[in-house]
C-alpha cells in the first residue's frame, strides 16, 4: 500500500486554503491555487498579493490594507545575495530593513 504524499481528509482539504484566504482577504471564495500550496501557481499568487500589500503600505498615499500578509522588502538574487527594496521601513524611520550588526541584543528585545 502506497502512502499519501500529503495529509488528506476534511480538515486538511478545507483549513489551509481558508487560512491563506483569510490572510489574503479572499472572503468566502479563495483562489484555487491556494488548495495546492506546493505549486508554483500558489507561490506566484501569494507573492503577487503580498508584494501589492507592501507597495500599498510603503506608498505615499495612506490606503486601507487589502490583506494581512506583506512581502518582506528584500530581493534575493540567484547567487543568494540580498538587497533591500528600500533602505528603511516607512512606518519606522531609521529602522533599517537590512538591520545592523550588534555585539549585544537591546534590552527591549529580551524583556
Amino acid at each position: 500500500m502506497q502512502r499519501a504524499r500529503f495529509p488528506c481528509g476534511a480538515a486538511f482539504n478545507t483549513a489551509p486554503p481558508i487560512v491563506w484566504g483569510e490572510h489574503l482577504n479572499e472572503g468566502r471564495t479563495v483562489n484555487s491555487a491556494l488548495y495546492y500550496p506546493e505549486s508554483k501557481a500558489c507561490a506566484d499568487y501569494v507573492n503577487t498579493k503580498s508584494y501589492k500589500a507592501w507597495k500599498d503600505h510603503a506608498g505615499d498615499i495612506v490606503q486601507k490594507q487589502e490583506c494581512h500578509l506583506m512581502k518582506y522588502p528584500i530581493v534575493v538574487n540567484p547567487d543568494g545575495s540580498i538587497h533591500p527594496i528600500q533602505e528603511c521601513f516607512p512606518d519606522a524611520p531609521g529602522a533599517n530593513i537590512r538591520g545592523v550588526e550588534s555585539a549585544t541584543i537591546p534590552d527591549f528585545m529580551t524583556s
